[in-house]
């Protein structure tokens, strides 16, 4: 099952039958059966009938709203079933520092932990930048999984993390402006494609951990603000290098960009129409890639992985005895 993505301008989602309907004017742009949706992603000034959100909240088919700059702005959802018991213990973990810090530590070293294996992958380990980013995080996963406290796990993870985005392979990275990682809003072309990234990346958490029975905003490392789905954010480091910085390594690698293709926008820097639809299909392309995933080394696609690890989150969460395993790259 896809995620059906809606970017056009004007387009509108409707239903006939048990088909959904991409039109725009009197064109029709896409038509897909119900049963091959599991997500629907609409975008910028595009809209749905409400015959289609009707079909979408029946079926339970999550449908995510972004901005025209690709920017979150909520999920229609229908009938869940929050599990009572899960956000109980959810709840009660939180007033635990002992036990939300294990958690803690375990997403931040498996996300150093990943994005070391991204810099090993696709870096030049002739480049300085990169083989001390190597080094740093090598030893940053050791220091994350010690961490005396929240405190000092956010500044392992912040000190690594600019050691990282220093040396990600993007080509030419001079060229476009990219330095470290920045946001709100993005100021160079490869800010404003990772931003997107994790936009669509959290989206996906969200999903995964509101299936799970959590509440998606009650998180474990994130600390609590209002409308922020820390725990979502929790889950996702540990895939933000193996699915969100892939993508945009991919993107700028592969030359699938050009200046034309970004815009400015209210002192920030934006995908314009026609990269966003180039973007949603690589995106989507790498939530469906398969890999050998637990201990049956069963395959699996990234979408089922992260689904798969919020139900394993929620199995730790429930019993303290069945620690939690991270997603590690290999």
């Amino acid at each position: 099952m896809a995620t059906l993505y809606i970017d056009e301008p004007g387009a509108h989602l409707s239903k006939r039958g048990e088909c959904l309907l991409v039109q725009k004017d009197d064109r029709l742009l896409a038509e897909v059966e119900l049963v091959q949706v599991d997500r629907v992603v609409i975008s910028g000034h595009a809209g749905l009938t409400s015959a289609a959100l009707t079909a979408l909240l029946f079926q339970g088919i999550d449908c995510i709203l972004l901005d025209f700059r690709g920017q979150y702005l909520g999920r229609l959802v229908g009938r869940e079933s929050p599990h009572v018991a899960l956000r109980r213990a959810q709840y009660a973990l939180v007033a635990e520092p002992e036990r939300a810090l294990a958690l803690a530590r375990t997403f931040v070293a498996a996300k150093l932990a990943n994005c070391r294996v991204l810099l090993l992958r696709n870096g030049d380990r002739s480049v300085p930048a990169v083989t001390e980013a190597v080094a740093a995080l090598e030893q940053a996963v050791e220091r994350a999984r010690t961490a005396a406290d929240a405190a000092s796990l956010l500044g392992v993870e912040g000190a690594a993390t600019r050691a990282y985005f220093g040396a990600l392979p993007i080509p030419d990275r001079d060229s476009w402006g990219f330095s470290q990682r920045a946001r709100r809003p993005p100021p160079d072309p490869v800010n404003a494609a990772l931003s997107l990234a994790y936009t669509l990346l959290c989206s996906e958490a969200i999903s995964a951990v509101a299936i799970a029975g959590f509440d998606p905003h009650c998180g474990f490392y994130h600390a609590d603000a209002y409308g922020r789905p820390s725990l979502a954010l929790d889950l996702m480091e540990q895939f933000r290098p193996v699915i969100a910085d892939s993508v945009v390594i991919t993107l700028f690698g592969r030359g699938m960009v050009s200046r034309d293709d970004f815009a400015p926008d209210n002192g920030g820097v934006y995908l314009t129409e026609r990269l966003r639809e180039r973007f949603y299909r690589l995106f989507e392309e790498r939530m469906l890639t398969r890999v050998a995933a637990g201990p049956s080394g069963e395959h699996l696609s990234y979408r089922q992985v992260l689904r798969r690890h919020a139900q394993a989150l929620a199995r730790a969460v429930l019993d303290p005895s069945a620690p939690y395993q991270p997603f590690t790259w290999r």
